[in-house]
Parts: C-alpha cells; structure tokens; sequence
C-alpha cells in the first residue's frame, strides 16, 4: 500500500470515529476524547523521554491528567458534590508538583512547568470540545471539525500548487501565505454553504470560519515548534501516514478553546 492510500485510508478512519463519536452519544464522545487525551498526554511526555535536564514521570501524569479529565466532567453534571471535586482536581495537580520535593532532580521547576503544560495542552481542550457539545450542540463541535479539516486540506492544496512565499520557515518551512490565505477561503466558503444548508446564523459561522482558520494555523505552527524544540519529526506513529494524535489534532487543540469563546460570546449578545 503506497503512502498517499495510506494515509487516505488511517485519514477517513480518523474522520469516522471523531464524527461518529460526536453525534452518536454524549458517552461515546467523552470516552472517545477522553482516548485521544490520554494518548496525547503520552505522546507529549515522549517529547522529553531522551532529555537530560526534564525528568517526569509518565503514569503519574497520565493518571493526574485523566482524573483532571473526569473530575471537571462529574463537576459539570452539577451533582451535590461539586466542592469535593474540585478539591480532588487541587489535590492532585499539587500533590504531582510537591513530589519533585523527593526527586533531587537539578531542574524541579521544568518539570512542573512540563506537567502544567501538558495539562493545559493535552487535557484541558479535549474538555473544551465536550463543553461545546454538551452546552451548545454535538452539531457545532461536528461542524468545527469539518472547517478545521476542510482549512488543513486547501491549505495544504493552495500551498502545493500556489505557494512561493514562506508563512513561518523558522518553525514551519513547508507553511507558505499562498496556502494559508487559500485554506481560510475555502473555509469561509464551507462556512456559508454549511450555514445555507442548516438555516443556522450567517454570522455566528461566517465569524467562526475566519477564528477557526487562524487559529488552526497557529495550532499547527505551535506543535511544529514543539517539535523543532525536542528535535522529532512526528509525535508518535498511531496513525499511519499522520504521526501521531498530537500530530492529527494539533488544530484543534488551539481552536477549541477560542471557538468555545466566540459561542459564549456571541450567545450573551
């Protein structure tokens, strides 16, 4: 099997299980992002299994970022015990850095400031994207996957037939202006018939369309300098002819929460 039909086939079934996920059942699609979390949290402490100065261990920041995961959900289901769980989250996010204090590694603050951002990054929008599915729509999270992949895939397509000047080459020598300003039209596009389609607000996803395009963009430079800075070329294999989960939903990861922002806002006015 060639590459490029690899990657197409490890693609759509990447596409089914997100999408199905989402509209099948709130419990199917917190377990399946729940999944994806927890395989980023490890493909993002991978980054620093080689390092000298970074020593952090694995399983407890997987067991602390899941619990973190299923905690913030039991607090939303607005049960009686909404104090408790929050003292749980506290708990267990400073008892994981007070155990540097045993460790007698030389660099105790990098490896809080790994666990923090693992948290931030890995944990922390996989509960957004529940949040806008359970609060607005499972519709509205669906449909930013499809103008996140539909801005990744004309990008990719402008920047490979049009592209000439470099968007970022420090970071990202491949990401070209060309293919960038064509992923966000087309976007934007996608955005309108979406809109047309569903007799949803023209404003509300024209506005969403242009968020959601920047947005993927700085997500995918943001892991790409991730990646320069540990000197890996994919964060993990999962997925074959993609890398890894971080390497799949590196978009999204930086789009949600801002997405998540423009619903509230645009549904408090």
């Amino acid at each position: 099997m060639n590459n490029m039909l690899l990657r197409s086939v490890s693609g759509a079934v990447f596409i089914i299980l997100v999408l199905g996920s989402v509209l099948l059942h709130p419990v199917a699609m917190i377990f399946c992002l729940g999944l994806f979390s927890a395989l980023a949290l490890i493909e993002f402490y991978n980054f620093f299994k080689n390092s000298e100065q970074v020593s952090v261990s694995k399983g407890s920041g997987l067991f602390v970022g899941l619990s973190i995961y299923a905690a913030v959900l039991v607090f939303l289901s607005k049960l009686q015990f909404e104090s408790l769980i929050l003292a749980f989250i506290f708990l267990l996010i400073f008892s994981l850095f007070l155990s540097e204090i045993w460790k007698k590694k030389e660099n105790p603050l990098l490896n809080i400031g790994v666990y923090a951002s693992s948290f931030m990054y890995a944990v922390l929008p996989f509960l957004i994207m529940v949040l806008i599915a359970l609060q607005y729509s499972n519709v509205f999270l669906a449909t930013m996957f499809i103008l996140i992949w539909t801005n990744d895939t004309f990008a990719y397509l402008s920047g490979r037939f049009f592209g000439k000047n470099k968007l970022f080459p420090r970071i990202s020598p491949n990401k070209t202006w060309e293919g960038t300003i064509g992923g966000s039209l087309l976007t934007m596009l996608m955005a309108v018939g979406i809109t047309y389609y569903s007799d949803q607000n023209y404003l509300l996803w024209i506005v969403a369309a242009l968020i959601i395009s920047v947005t993927s963009n700085l997500g995918d430079l943001l892991e790409s300098l991730f990646k320069r800075t540990v000197d890996v070329k994919d964060s993990g294999n999962i997925m074959p002819g993609h890398g890894g989960i971080l390497d799949r939903f590196d978009a999204a990861l930086i789009t949600a929460p801002f997405f998540y922002c423009w619903l509230v806002i645009y549904n408090y006015f």
